[in-house]
């Protein structure tokens, strides 16, 4: 069967561009090699913090180029996203990790730990 994985796997053999973001007022873009790159460098640093197959690792951001990397990155692990709407309440969220059993948590904003504090 075809996975997201195997759609990862062929980004380095795609032609074009992959995503175009906007940084710092600026439209930048990666082409599917640079992607995939982009992809394996954060999938090792989730590796290196213990992240394994069949984990689960939740996300609570807005969506966004940080935020398919990171998707990209968890599922090439072998891992499970739990996604995680960026204006759910503490209640929800504490909620959804219980549930999820998440072993790791994405904020999009480091204000938002203090929602992890209740």
């Amino acid at each position: 069967s075809y996975t997201l994985y195997k759609s990862v796997l062929e980004f380095p053999h795609r032609q074009g561009t992959a995503v175009q973001f906007y940084e710092k007022g600026r439209l930048q873009s990666y082409t599917w090699p640079e992607y995939y790159e982009q992809v394996k460098k954060v999938a090792s640093s989730l590796h290196s913090l213990g992240v394994k197959r069949h984990g689960k690792v939740a996300i609570k951001s807005a969506t966004g180029l940080k935020w398919g990397l990171l998707d990209l990155a968890i599922q090439s692990l072998g891992a499970v996203t739990v996604p995680i709407y960026p204006n759910a309440t503490p209640a929800e969220l504490e909620h959804i990790l219980k549930d999820s059993e998440a072993s790791f948590l994405f904020l999009q904003h480091q204000s938002q730990e203090a929602m992890l504090k209740k």
